[in-house]
């Protein structure tokens, strides 16, 4: 068997239609979310019955990490559907891709807005230390 052969025989197999990577995208998503949906609450369950936030607050911890790890794996299973449905219709590098690069333009405009509130604050402070014209109890 030579490789033009091999080659031949790929082309001769038919393309699936868009309409059946479309529905098959479909399905793969509302798979996902269900599938999310229903680990992310067995595994609320699953950590409220090992009493994890009870755990948590003998040793002083006083925020709620069980619906923060069951919310986290079900939006991430969720991800991970629609990377799938995306894979099924053939767009999945430019969208992760534009999503990535979403992603980190929002990181970096949260980090401006978060310096443009610190650098004046700490600036004040300084000048306050500086000057000590500030007397405690008054």
């Amino acid at each position: 068997m030579s490789i033009l052969s091999v080659v031949l025989e790929h082309f001769r197999k038919p393309v699936p239609s868009l309409s059946i990577n479309l529905t098959l995208a479909i399905f793969i998503l509302l798979l996902g979310v269900v599938i999310g949906r229903l680990i992310g609450r067995l595994l609320r369950i699953l950590l409220h019955a090992f009493d994890v936030d009870k755990l948590l607050r003998r040793i002083n911890i006083s925020f709620s990490l069980e619906p923060f790890i069951a919310g986290f794996v079900e939006y991430a299973i969720d991800i991970l559907a629609v990377i799938l449905a995306l894979n099924q219709l053939g767009i999945t590098v430019p969208v992760v891709f534009a999503l990535v690069a979403a992603a980190f333009m929002f990181f970096l405009i949260e980090i401006v807005l978060l310096l443009r509130d610190i650098i004046p604050n700490a600036l004040a402070s300084q000048t306050i230390t500086r000057k000590k014209n500030l007397y405690p109890g008054v």
